[in-house]
């Protein structure tokens, strides 16, 4: 879903506020190819517009987690 709220920030313009629930709609209908394109073209981004870490199609998280991320 933090990949999917960066694509709605940094491509669309979403407003921060907007973003939690737009995601989490869309997160149950996009495939894996999708969320791959979405990051590919993204630069494969670490941190969401939250400050949060944002996991790698795998599900591991990158080397700034609990560093310099606002991950809880």
């Amino acid at each position: 879903m933090r990949l999917i709220e960066t694509f709605l920030y940094e491509v669309l313009n979403y407003p921060i506020e907007e973003l939690h629930d737009e995601a989490e709609r869309l997160e149950h209908f996009i495939s894996e190819s999708f969320e791959k394109r979405i990051a590919a073209k993204l630069g494969n981004p670490q941190v969401d517009p939250h400050g949060h870490c944002i996991p790698s199609l795998d599900g591991s998280m990158p080397p700034i987690h609990h560093r310099t991320c606002n991950c809880e």
